[in-house]
Order: C-alpha cells, then sequence, then structure tokens
C-alpha cells in the first residue's frame, strides 16, 4: 500500500473552507509596495476577537505605552506578526475543538510554531515567520478528519504509541487520506506559501523529505524544524512526546549536521525556555 502524500488529489468526503477575507487582504497587502496599514485595520476591527488579539500582542511589546488602536497596532508589531496572530485566531474560530480530540490541541499548536520559529532563529535555516506558520499548521488536519469521523480518536490514540507502523499509515487504512493531506489542501485554499504547504504535506516523511530533490529547498528544513517543535509542544503541554520522534530524531540530527546529544540539548535548552514562560504567563 502506498500511503506517500500526494498533492494532486483533495480528499472529496472533506469540505475544506475558504481563506477567510481578512487572511486574504493581509497576505496581499504584505506584497504590496506600499501596505494600506488602514485599510486592513478596518478589516480587523470588524471582528472584536481578532481585534483584541491584535491589541493584546501590541500592548505585550509596548508596555510602557498603552495602545488603543487596530491601527496602531499593526505599526507596532508589523504585518507578519499580524499575519501570525490572525491565522491562529482565524483557525481557532473556523475549527472550534472537536469533542473527539484532545482538549489540549490548540496548546500544543501555539507552543509548537513558537518553537519552531525559535529554532529556525536559533539555526538561520528559513525565516522564522515561516517555521511559525507551518508548524501552526501542520495538524490542522486532525480538525477536518475529526469532523468527519466520530471515530478519529481512537485513531491518534493508536497512532501515537504505535513504534514501528507510519503515524499516517494509521489513517490512511481507516479514511483514505490523513491529516498531512489534509494540511496541504487547506493550507494552499488559504494562500500560504508553497514552501509551507509542502512541508505541512511531507512532514511525516522524515527519510524521503531529505531525498527528495525536486521540493523547494525550505521544506526539509521546516519537516525538520516542526519535528523539534513537536517535542518541545509535547513536553510543555504534558501529553508526552508519541513515538514518532524516534524515527525523525536520526534523519533531522544527520540533516542539521549535529549529534543526536546535541539535538537533545537544543530541544532540553527550548522545553525549559516554553515552560518557563507558560508558568510566567
Amino acid at each position: 500500500m502506498n500511503t506517500a502524500p500526494t498533492p494532486f488529489a483533495e480528499p472529496s468526503q472533506l469540505d475544506i473552507p475558504p481563506a477567510p477575507d481578512v487572511l486574504t487582504a493581509i497576505a496581499r497587502e504584505a506584497e504590496a509596495e506600499n501596505p494600506n496599514l488602514a485599510k486592513l485595520a478596518k478589516m480587523i476591527q470588524q471582528d472584536p476577537a481578532l481585534a483584541a488579539a491584535v491589541l493584546r500582542a501590541a500592548n505585550g511589546v509596548m508596555r510602557m505605552r498603552k495602545i488603543e488602536s487596530v491601527a496602531q497596532a499593526l505599526q507596532v508589531i508589523g504585518l507578519e506578526r499580524t499575519h501570525q496572530i490572525v491565522l491562529h485566531a482565524l483557525l481557532h474560530s473556523t475549527f472550534g475543538l472537536p469533542k473527539n480530540l484532545r482538549p489540549s490541541i490548540w496548546d500544543e499548536l501555539r507552543v509548537s510554531a513558537e518553537a519552531a520559529a525559535d529554532f529556525a532563529r536559533l539555526m538561520r535555516t528559513v525565516p522564522p515567520p515561516m517555521a511559525h506558520t507551518a508548524a501552526l499548521l501542520h495538524d490542522t488536519g486532525f480538525f477536518l478528519l475529526a469532523r468527519t469521523h466520530p471515530d478519529y480518536h481512537e485513531t491518534l490514540s493508536i497512532a501515537r504509541i504505535d513504534p514501528e507502523r507510519p503515524f499516517i499509515e494509521h489513517e490512511f487504512v481507516r479514511y483514505e487520506t490523513h491529516h498531512a493531506v489534509v494540511g496541504f489542501f487547506l493550507a494552499r485554499r488559504w494562500g500560504l506559501a508553497e514552501p509551507v504547504a509542502l512541508a505541512i504535506n511531507h512532514h511525516h516523511d522524515y527519510v524521503a523529505v531529505f531525498e527528495e530533490t525536486t521540493l523547494p529547498p525550505q521544506v526539509p528544513h521546516l519537516v525538520s524544524l516542526i519535528a523539534m517543535a513537536d517535542v518541545v509542544a509535547a513536553e510543555t503541554v504534558g501529553i508526552g512526546r508519541d513515538k514518532e520522534w524516534h524515527k525523525a530524531r536520526g534523519p533531522v540530527a544527520e540533516f542539521f549536521g549535529l549529534t543526536e546529544d546535541e539535538l537533545d540539548d537544543m530541544i532540553d535548552a527550548e522545553i525549559a525556555q516554553q515552560r518557563t514562560a507558560a508558568n510566567v504567563g
């Protein structure tokens, strides 16, 4: 059976939502020579939850001065950070928390995104915002599969503890698709960068992704950062790392030119940092 991710067959039984207008607008303004922040601020203000999230982020930066408008907030945090905040909020509002997913899933994705960005800064591999986005979305296929399949929590529970069978094979056997493929199509439909979508598609391919020469060069870096960040998220949130890491650890260390012990030390340092941040928060 071939369970390799393919970007050419969108799962027909899943209703993948289109990109929200505000996300498309942010992407468009980010590419513009002179971004229209005032227009973007008006769009964000139409959603109180988005506006509140953006203001919280800006005031977290400007501790000595209170930011009271979204327009001011955009000036403070910039379009890249705004995109991250809005993307997270829109994902949360779009998918909620299906009853057949563990309650910690949103915290896991948030920590994974933060850790991936930290690793990207430390290792100077890909732009940290790209790593943040890829890690934030890499498991969003869970939500669409959980909506469609009431037994999905059972599939995930078995997949996490199986030391031999590939994680996505458990999904494929039951549903003829898996969360990486679903996440790929969500990322594409939401207008995210192609390396991000492809990294989501391949984030369980810990061997093939390093040998495939047709992929954009950012993809193996993103897949490696996601694998590392997932360990951080699991330990920080307290669910315990799954069996996938033992498959990824060697290939990721080799890809980055590190020993496995050096890789472990980097991950342990990030876990400590995330736990400290969580306690402070």
